[in-house]
């Protein structure tokens, strides 16, 4: 059963009993309906896809999958999937596992952060203070993955903290002083890129560091605000992850 019969069989069931019904009805141009009967579906543009498929309230793969005639197929109550959601899993299915990885790894923690944000608002319309995990950076550096670890404290964040903060990391030591100082809190925006002169925290060969992050040509430094502190200078095979960016320091 191919896209046209389908489309016949789905005009049939609504009542609908001709192309210029359907095209006011689904705003789909009168031409192009027409222009199945004479050229066929194969170079059917996808925004017509979209419009067939919402208007009869349809499963994509229904109307591209000559092999199913169930109209009623894919169809979940209360959850659809929108044309650029069925092309981002496409492109996900081409990549390599290593890939996907990052996919899954951005996706997973978007997902916390939006949640984050939800529930900040439902809490405050309850009159009590967010929470946000705060993550003990000189114990938990030793693996390169604490924001995965659990080794972790929830917090009540005061007002003055960003929404866009989605995690906090306890500082030990001067190098960052005067600006951050030993024992304070440092709130982070979780992000896996900085811009030259942004202050970040980084995984540096399974070492934990709060340092402003120093781009200039092909050289790559972490930068510590106290001089006596030397410069940390990233090497071609150094394994260097940025885990955020610095919004605003509890001292």
């Amino acid at each position: 059963m191919n896209l046209l019969d389908k489309l016949e069989f789905l005009m049939k069931e609504k009542g609908i009993k001709n192309l210029n019904v359907l095209s006011d009805l689904s705003g789909i141009p009168y031409t192009t309906l027409k222009g199945f009967y004479t050229k066929g579906t194969d170079n059917i543009k996808l925004s017509t896809l979209e419009k067939i498929k919402n208007y009869f309230d349809v499963a994509l793969d229904y109307l591209l999958d000559d092999e199913i005639t169930d109209p009623e197929y894919g169809k979940t109550i209360d959850f659809a999937v929108t044309l650029a959601e069925q092309n981002h899993i496409k492109k996900y299915r081409t990549l390599d596992e290593r890939s996907k990885k990052v996919i899954d790894y951005i996706l997973s923690h978007e997902y916390d952060r939006i949640n984050a944000m939800v529930n900040y608002k439902i809490i405050n319309s309850s009159n009590e203070r967010r929470q946000l995990p705060v993550h003990d950076l000189p114990v938990s550096a030793g693996t390169g993955m604490f924001l995965d670890s659990d080794n972790y404290e929830m917090v009540a964040v005061e007002s003055s903290v960003p929404l866009d903060a989605n995690f906090g990391v306890r500082i030990s030591g001067d190098s960052m002083e005067p600006q951050i100082h030993d024992g304070a809190i440092v709130w982070v925006k979780q992000q896996q890129s900085l811009e030259d002169g942004q202050i970040g925290i980084f995984i540096l060969n399974s070492e934990g560091f709060c340092k402003e992050y120093r781009i200039s040509g092909n050289d790559c430094r972490l930068v510590s605000l106290n001089k006596k502190y030397n410069d940390i200078v990233i090497q071609e095979y150094d394994e260097c992850r940025i885990f955020g960016k610095v919004l605003y320091v509890q001292n």
